[in-house]
């Protein structure tokens, strides 16, 4: 590997190429971004794929299967901005979908009908040598990634370090895929089982991500990745994206049934990276990481309200005085818990 203030070169195994150089001057500050990823269906349910052509593709493009498209936002400094890009950007997507008679949906349905995968030679790549789970698992994956900025290279990896252990409740208060055939799983994050078993040949892909320093260690962990040695290979459940300026993408957050409850995930991760950056938070025990980001995987927020809660008021008072009402949604509990009474009553 080679790093400097303006590049840091990976060597790649050459299934993309043998090296990737990524600039490291990207850094604008703490700015927020969110990406959405939702399945597109027709009226009765069936995935169909949706006409894109007319949208504006810097933010409504194409993802990985083909009944499935993503919204983004750019990055900002208030999220009273994300929130307004992204209402606009959903508008627009909803408009052309109901224009195709279509729907959009913020999880799957793991249901009879098979969702396919895009053609690319990226998808080809990852077919090839991930195999048959991949193909069956990973078009039903999808997520509500939150992305945070930083000023410098330093304080990247600083946030980057804390938001390793924001991941477990993060990933509690989102859960929302309880259900795979129309059966209750057992599990209030489904979808995180489906994302696992999609890259089950090479279980080290994914799991949540290491402590990381800077971008030496960046590089290390990407040219020791199996198969594939490229930032977009790296699908652990955060990673940095220092090409963009990103300190940590965070990936395992599932989407939310409102745009409200996606941008309060936002506003709880700028009030922790602020309360952080201030002194104001002190991280728990590495050990206790995995053991938490489980029993989310499981309960959702079921089991951690309290935990939950004390971090809620930390982060509202760390907000801005205008964003602290866009915690409100997480007040109450995660989808599944409504989803998973619905379902009991309905039998």
């Amino acid at each position: 590997m080679n790093t400097t203030t303006k590049e840091l070169t990976i060597q790649c195994d050459g299934l993309f190429q043998e090296t990737y150089t990524v600039p490291a001057d990207q850094y604008r500050g703490l700015l927020f971004g969110l990406e959405l990823e939702l399945f597109t269906v027709d009226s009765d349910l069936v995935p169909q794929e949706m006409d894109l052509a007319g949208l504006d593709s810097h933010f409504i493009k194409p993802e990985f299967a083909l009944e499935q498209i993503e919204l983004n936002t750019d990055p900002f400094s208030s999220l009273l901005d994300v929130r307004a890009q992204l209402y606009d950007t959903a508008q627009r997507a909803l408009a052309a979908a109901t224009e195709q008679k279509l729907l959009l949906l913020p999880i799957s349905l793991f249901d009879e009908h098979p969702l396919r995968i895009r053609t690319t030679p990226r998808y080809r790549l990852l077919s090839q040598h991930l195999g048959r789970p991949f193909t069956e698992n990973a078009p039903y994956v999808a997520s509500g990634q939150v992305n945070v900025g930083a000023d410098n290279e330093q304080q990247a990896f600083e946030i980057f370090n804390a938001l390793r252990h924001l991941l477990p409740l993060l990933l509690a208060l989102s859960a929302a895929s309880p259900f795979s055939h129309g059966q209750n799983s057992g599990s209030a994050a489904k979808r995180m089982d489906t994302y696992d078993a999609a890259i089950g040949k090479y279980p080290e892909l994914t799991g949540l991500p290491p402590i990381m320093h800077d971008l030496g260690d960046y590089a290390v962990a990407l040219e020791t990745l199996p198969v594939f040695q490229h930032p977009n290979m790296y699908y652990k459940h955060m990673r940095p994206m220092p090409q963009r300026g990103v300190a940590g993408e965070i990936r395992c957050p599932e989407v939310q049934h409102t745009i409200d409850r996606q941008i309060a995930l936002a506003a709880l991760t700028k009030g922790y990276v602020l309360a952080y950056l201030s002194g104001e938070i002190s991280l728990p025990a590495e050990s206790s990481l995995e053991p938490s980001f489980a029993i989310a995987r499981t309960y959702g927020d079921m089991s951690s309200r309290n935990n939950i809660d004390e971090l809620l008021e930390i982060a509202r008072a760390h907000l801005p005085l205008q964003e602290r009402v866009l915690l409100d949604p997480l007040q109450d509990h995660c989808p599944a818990k409504s989803m998973i009474a619905n379902y009991s009553r309905g039998k």
